[in-house]
């Protein structure tokens, strides 16, 4: 039983988010084992997101409770999202121009959507 949840539970903690950073040309999700990257440049928009109900998301594929709201989600009002989430009620949305979404959070999410939309 013990050997079930670490093979269950070892790689969402792996890919839980650990910070986000704002670099000069893009923004970098550090997780636990890799970043991602998303480049302003290929940013459509970002806005701060809030929802009512979280347990309203539908997971597709990930964890909805574990570490987060880690994996792909789908609501009605964004559609179909990549999520890193700790704590909806400090999300905000990073619409890409290739019509990807992620959404993500962090405590300081409204200064982190103010200086992103600077940069696009």
């Amino acid at each position: 039983m013990m050997l079930a949840t670490i093979i269950i539970f070892f790689p969402v903690f792996m890919y839980a988010p650990k910070r986000i950073i704002l670099s000069d040309k893009q923004l970098i999700l550090q997780k636990r084992i890799g970043c991602l990257h998303l480049s302003y440049s290929e940013m459509a928009e970002v806005c701060i997101y809030n929802t009512n109900n979280p347990f309203a998301e539908i997971r597709t594929f990930g964890s909805s409770g574990y570490l987060g709201f880690i994996g792909n989600f789908y609501s009605r009002e964004i559609g179909f999202y990549t999520a890193y989430v700790g704590d909806y009620s400090q999300t905000f949305l990073v619409k890409m121009k290739s019509r990807k979404k992620y959404l993500f959070s962090c405590e300081h999410h409204a200064d982190i959507v103010f200086t992103i939309k600077q940069k696009l």
